[in-house]
């Protein structure tokens, strides 16, 4: 009985002569990993958005909204505008701005990393909600007329 096991396993951790899947091939066509990967977090997307971000040395800034720590805000944070002037966001090292996420917004309004200032142009009439990644009680608006 222990050799008629024996044997089956033998037999089971056999090779059938087939080659090991690679990776990086589904149909024989060699891919780079790279180029598959799915985008990074921040990445801008794919979609039309109603905010773009735009050069801040050759765009006309009609506002500036910065940061304070004491108390952790966005200073001015709520902002009216007219559909295309542009907004220059100048947040503190441990402050971003992204798109708020249960409040109206677009996914374009983000300003990158922490600390980063970044010149954004609203295209689109709306409001527009926004706030500090790390620090969720810092919070804004855009109104766009």
């Amino acid at each position: 009985m222990r050799a008629a096991v024996m044997l089956l396993l033998a037999l089971g951790c056999g090779s059938d002569d087939t080659k090991p899947i690679d990776a990086s091939t589904t149909d024989g066509t060699r891919r780079d990993a790279a180029v598959d990967a799915p985008p990074p977090i921040d990445a801008p997307p794919d979609a039309a958005t109603a905010v773009q971000r735009v050069d801040c040395a050759t765009a006309t800034i009609a506002r500036t909204v910065t940061t304070t720590d004491s108390p952790q805000a966005f200073v001015p944070n709520t902002v009216t505008i007219n559909v295309n002037q542009v907004i220059r966001f100048q947040p503190g090292s441990s402050h971003n701005v992204i798109p708020h996420p249960t409040l109206p917004s677009d996914p374009g309004f983000r300003n990158g990393g922490f600390g980063e200032v970044a010149c954004l142009r609203f295209t689109t009439a709306g409001q527009f909600n926004w706030r500090c990644q790390p620090h969720a009680s810092m919070t804004g608006v855009v109104t766009v007329n």
